[in-house]
């Protein structure tokens, strides 16, 4: 039955392509709150941009797979969701934008002397033939405020079937107060996520692929051109997030910041330490310059076999 099962899962995704099709369906984003944007499909929420100057950055949550169940970590966004375990790393956020060393400023962590802040200075949002868009401007700060550098991120989010939803993000940096460094570390992810409790691989039923074929610990800091992070939920089945790399990014494949604990990020920068030190990541953007970078990002429903995610990285890459 459950080969049966698996066979029906891929039949059904095997021609599922994302468009701004509003023969899809449609995507409706709401203003819920004056620092908060309901995004919902075919009238069903499907995640909440958050992007209050009281916190240190933006972000995406909850992030709600078919059967509304969130595939990404409720904490410290509800501080009644406290997990066994799962109280660690107050700075993974759901899904977001961030890194770990800009000129010496930390946009990754939180906490201490180096942590700066990503400032929402405009948000603009809108539909499009069924799609729909939210748009940042965003500075990124040091600890006091004083301006590092400027980024532009937009969300482009898809209608579609609940068992693999797709949303894209473009992330343009502008180097607009002098150059920036981005010194190599491994404490970033140009868009990163941490996995919902329980679909973790460490201790929980999580499964790591790439599309290189690597699995599970092994796929720390490897390039690729996609990854994917799934899990079993009890009494739903098995759900799951796949990253995919633009061809046209800084460094294509990028190397992935993914562990056992449930974390992924993109991250083309830290590669002395996914390659032992052989190689480093150092980048300057001279003063003046833009650095973009785009990604797809599919939440699906099965393995990453199940939701065909090689075919769906194909579609993706030939696209214009």
């Amino acid at each position: 039955m459950r080969m049966i099962a698996a066979l029906i899962m891929m039949t059904l995704l095997a021609g599922t392509a994302f468009s701004a099709s509003a023969a899809d369906g449609k995507v409706t984003i709401k203003q819920k709150s004056p620092t908060q944007l309901d995004v919902l499909i075919n009238g069903e929420q499907f995640t909440t941009y958050n992007y209050s100057n009281d916190e240190r950055k933006p972000y995406l949550w909850p992030l709600l797979a078919e059967g509304q169940v969130g595939v990404t970590r409720d904490w410290p966004m509800d501080p009644n969701a406290k997990v066994p375990g799962q109280t660690d790393h107050v700075h993974h956020k759901s899904f977001w934008t961030s890194y770990g060393d800009l000129n010496g400023v930390d946009c990754w962590g939180e906490e201490g002397d180096r942590a700066g802040w990503q400032h929402s200075d405009e948000v603009t949002f809108g539909e499009d033939n069924g799609a729909a868009w939210i748009k940042a401007k965003n500075t990124w700060q040091d600890i006091n405020h004083k301006p590092v550098i400027a980024e532009e991120r937009e969300y482009k989010f898809y209608p579609g079937a609940p068992s693999a939803r797709a949303f894209d993000v473009t992330v343009t940096f502008t180097a607009a107060y002098g150059p920036v460094l981005w010194k190599d570390t491994k404490e970033g992810g140009i868009v990163a996520f941490r996995m919902r409790p329980g679909m973790q691989m460490k201790g929980g039923t999580g499964v790591i692929t790439l599309s290189t074929g690597e699995k599970g610990l092994a796929a720390w800091g490897k390039k690729a051109a996609w990854s994917d992070y799934s899990g079993a939920i009890e009494g739903k089945g098995v759900r799951g997030i796949a990253i995919f790399d633009n061809p046209q990014n800084l460094r294509y494949p990028t190397n992935w910041h993914i562990r056992d604990y449930g974390l992924n990020g993109a991250n083309c920068f830290g590669l002395s330490d996914f390659t032992n030190k052989k190689e480093n990541g150092d980048f300057t953007l001279e003063n003046g310059k833009t650095l973009t970078f785009k990604y797809r990002v599919v939440i699906h429903s099965g393995t990453a076999e199940e939701a065909n995610l090689a075919k769906l990285y194909d579609e993706y890459a030939k696209a214009k």
